[in-house]
């Protein structure tokens, strides 16, 4: 857990809606001002079909309740499985690790032009699903890059100096099941996901309707619930590198009570 307090959300994060921004410049603007004030905003207007969103959410249950063992073997760090337990975020209060399992998808591509396979568990593999899946993690990449362009303004570079060094090589869909109370225990440390930082540039977090994420706004955990038609975003520790600390990520944290998967 935090020493930090707690306190629930009025209007916890600023929210950009694309359509409002007819330039980029006004967009670099915003963002500018988001990534220096909260390093969290909600994306409004992004494109993304809210019945695509529902079905990677249902593929996502799919797979973590009915899929057996042998399809939840460990993965290799950023790709594949991560158990229940595995991961621990919170380097100060790591408890007994984190109380969610994960699975990342790699788009595909990219392996195969390097001829290597990427296992996708035969639930995940099924033609359809993995037409979603794809279809989805295309539709964010292009979200991800409007984003890109858009803070490369903001730091009077090039507007596709940041874009075009985010080929999605190394971009990842992240499924995250947190399971209910019945499969927990009850060890008082045991938290959902620690606070944490994200390691990229930026995180485009999708929530279902139960809230669950936490962010620090002057010291005091405040919650972040799903708003609809918006995705969260986050800037990471590249960023932070990348604009010399400019941009600052603060910590987020799912230690709150959230849905069965997300």
């Amino acid at each position: 857990m935090s020493t930090h307090t707690h306190k629930p959300c009025t209007e916890a994060l600023p929210v950009i809606r694309l359509a409002a921004h007819v330039t980029p410049q006004s967009l670099a603007q915003a963002l500018l001002h988001a990534c220096t004030t909260d390093g969290f905003f909600y994306l409004a207007d992004h494109g993304i079909p809210q019945a695509l969103i529902e079905e990677v959410f249902a593929i996502s249950r799919g797979y973590f309740l009915t899929a057996g063992p042998e399809q939840k073997l460990k993965g290799n760090g950023d790709l594949g499985y991560t158990a229940v337990r595995q991961e621990s975020l919170d380097s100060v209060m790591p408890g007994n690790g984190d109380v969610k399992e994960s699975y990342y998808y790699g788009d595909d591509r990219w392996f195969v032009r390097k001829g290597v396979t990427q296992f996708v568990p035969p639930f995940l593999a099924q033609t359809t699903r993995r037409e979603k899946l794809d279809s989805f993690v295309d539709r964010n990449t292009m979200v991800a890059q409007i984003i890109l362009r858009g803070l490369a303004l903001a730091l009077g570079l090039e507007e596709d100096y940041l874009a075009k060094a985010h080929t999605g090589e190394h971009s990842r869909l992240r499924l995250l099941h947190y399971p209910e109370h019945s499969y927990r225990g009850v060890d008082h440390l045991d938290i959902r996901a620690g606070a944490h930082t994200d390691y990229g540039t930026i995180t485009l977090l999708h929530q279902d309707r139960v809230s669950g994420l936490q962010v620090i706004k002057d010291g005091v955990w405040t919650d972040v619930p799903p708003r609809p038609g918006c995705v969260v975003v986050n800037i990471g520790d590249a960023l932070e590198f990348w604009s010399g600390g400019k941009f600052r990520p603060d910590p987020p944290s799912s230690q709150a009570e959230t849905s069965d998967a997300n």
